[in-house]
């Protein structure tokens, strides 16, 4: 279940970042997409089901990431007429990556 005040917070951290006022509710149905597909990024990267508060922040700064490259994301190369676009980043960002808890690593048991 989402903590629908958690998630109101963010939304505004989120608006705060992109510069958009509070009051303009044109793209929280947008936004609030990008923060839960951050949110299962973070948590998949991490192997985890649900990240501590503690990284609520890093959650809306990848979230910010998503939603600012939301027609690019993904894209190795596009190419449009005469124009030509390359995608690098292929990952999560470096400064998100290292702002997030390492990692956990199941360790699978065996019989015998």
């Amino acid at each position: 279940m989402v903590n629908t005040e958690g998630q109101s917070s963010k939304l505004l951290l989120m608006k705060q970042l992109l510069n958009i006022p509070p009051e303009d509710l044109t793209k929280d149905t947008l936004l609030a997409h990008f923060l839960e597909q951050a949110r299962i990024t973070a948590c998949g990267y991490c192997n985890v089901e649900i990240l501590e508060p503690l990284y609520d922040g890093t959650i809306c700064d990848l979230a910010v990431y998503l939603y600012q490259n939301r027609d690019s994301v993904g894209y190795l190369s596009k190419r449009q007429g005469e124009r030509s676009v390359a995608f690098a980043e292929t990952e999560l960002p470096s400064n998100i990556m290292t702002a997030l808890p390492l990692p956990k690593i199941h360790v699978m048991g065996g019989s015998g």
